[in-house]
């Protein structure tokens, strides 16, 4: 089974995008032809936004839209890693770079032993 989009998450990756940008509901909405309290609803995540209206979001934002999807299930593998953690691992001091990279060690000690536990 696939797993559910979370369009509360995106709504808050259009709102993060829209006030990046410096646009209002308003402003962002005039220029994807929809009305501001059709953004409200996706941004609160009470619409389920289509990808035809995400594009064009993302075209009027400058955003990739793997940026939307990715606090989400479909996120982008190299989107995260290029853009994401990059981000966070280069505001981390050499002591939270030893400490991330330990815990990431253990986070994959873990999922591998429970892969170990399904195939048996």
């Amino acid at each position: 089974m696939l797993p559910q989009l979370e369009y509360d998450l995106i709504g808050k990756k259009v709102r993060s995008a829209r006030l990046r940008k410096g646009f209002s509901q308003e402003m962002l909405a005039e220029k994807i032809d929809c009305s501001n309290n059709y953004i409200s609803h996706i941004e609160t995540g009470q619409t389920k936004v289509s990808l035809k209206i995400l594009t064009q979001i993302a075209y009027a934002t400058d955003k990739p839209l793997d940026y939307f999807l990715s606090d989400t299930p479909y996120a982008s593998v190299d989107y995260l890693l290029d853009s994401e953690f990059r981000a966070l691992i280069e505001s981390c001091n050499k002591s939270t770079l030893i400490a991330a990279k330990r815990m990431l060690e253990i986070l994959v000690k873990h999922q591998k032993e429970m892969e170990q536990e399904l195939l048996g």
